[in-house]
């Protein structure tokens, strides 16, 4: 994986986020405004609009980015694709998070081996 692609990602996301803020602190201007009367309703409706779009927008493109990113750097310690694909299944449902194991422990032990990583995902995703 490139980390252009995760870079754009990123910038994309933080795009988004930025849109959300400030929707929210116009959002706030166009309530004072429209509760004194001095600005349309419509206008409040819009930012909120806005922000209700940016921030879904905003965490979809946030976990793409950290989902490459796992992947990339689990594929750089040698794993394939598809192996480092199980893992970050397995650690984005709230099971084992495997890069954060490998940093801790030695990269040659046995439970580390990608082809374990995928025989342990399997079993803990499997229907009984």
């Amino acid at each position: 994986m490139k980390k252009a692609k995760i870079f754009v990602l990123e910038m994309c996301s933080g795009l988004f986020e930025s849109i959300w803020i400030g929707a929210a602190i116009i959002s706030i201007y166009w309530l004072y405004g429209a509760m004194a009367d001095d600005a349309p309703w419509v206008n409040l409706l819009w930012s909120v609009g806005a922000g209700f779009i940016a921030k879904p927008v905003a965490v979809a493109l946030d976990s793409a980015r950290r989902r490459l990113d796992y992947i990339r750097q689990l594929m750089e310690r040698g794993y394939e694709p598809g192996a480092a694909e199980v893992a970050w299944r397995s650690a984005d449902d709230g099971g084992t998070n495997l890069l954060r194991n490998l940093r801790q422990a030695d990269v040659g032990d046995e439970i580390f081996h990608p082809k374990s990583v995928i025989s342990m995902a399997n079993s803990r995703h499997s229907v009984d």
